[in-house]
């Protein structure tokens, strides 16, 4: 008996069928059936060269050509996906930068500028929350002569609860700006970016600010404590 082997087909094909029926006809027994057979059996295909990967829980044979392409699209569209991501966690902080409380977002800015002795010195503050908003009625119209009287009304009158008062100027404020078209929201956020760029000029300001004074200003001839 040989020792040879050969790969045939699962299922028999039809030129192997018609072999074996030719010997059969023939009157030849099951080995001549057999062996031709095997002889009109097709040669099995040449195996592919290439990579064998996973796709869809099945394994595929693709050319290493074309999975050097699939390896460089998906080093590409991973990096899309990281830059993407890295723009979304951005976007994320920004959100959580502009829902945050105003009032919380203030103070990083004043104890980088001035640190915790001014930032939280109530007198400092009073003058110049005044000064911001005198400005500010100043710059919608109001007068000065009208400014004094209603010094002189509001320091005629009994002192009022703090808490009470910020409301009312948060309130007052906030039909100021209706009335002038104003967002008083926008506005904040405008300027508190802005000011996040002027710390340096703001602390020479306030180095500069003669002491025991509510004025702000630049004093050249004072030296920096």
């Amino acid at each position: 008996m040989s020792s040879q082997w050969k790969l045939v087909p699962v299922e028999p094909t039809q030129l192997i069928l018609d072999a074996m029926t030719t010997e059969r006809k023939k009157g030849n027994g099951v080995l001549q059936m057999w062996f031709e057979a095997m002889a009109a059996a097709p040669a099995p295909p040449l195996e592919v060269e290439g990579v064998d990967f996973g796709i869809d829980g099945r394994s595929v044979r693709v050319s290493q050509e074309a999975y050097s392409i699939f390896l460089a699209r998906e080093a590409a569209a991973r990096e899309k996906i990281e830059a993407l991501q890295q723009r979304l966690n951005a976007a994320d902080q920004r959100i959580d930068e502009l829902t945050s409380p105003f009032q919380s977002r203030v103070q990083p800015w004043l104890m980088e500028c001035f640190g915790p002795m001014i930032a939280g010195d109530r007198e400092e503050r009073n003058h110049r929350f005044l000064e911001e908003a005198l400005e500010l009625v100043q710059a919608c119209g109001c007068s000065a002569t009208e400014a004094h009287k209603l010094v002189d009304y509001v320091y005629g009158r009994d002192v009022g609860e703090p808490a009470q008062e910020v409301g009312g100027v948060m309130v007052t404020l906030a039909a100021l700006c209706l009335a002038n078209d104003m967002d008083m929201h926008a506005a904040g956020e405008t300027e508190l970016a802005r000011i996040w760029t002027k710390v340096e000029q703001i602390r020479a300001k306030q180095a500069a600010k003669p002491q025991m004074s509510p004025l702000p200003g630049a004093y050249p001839q004072r030296t920096p404590q």
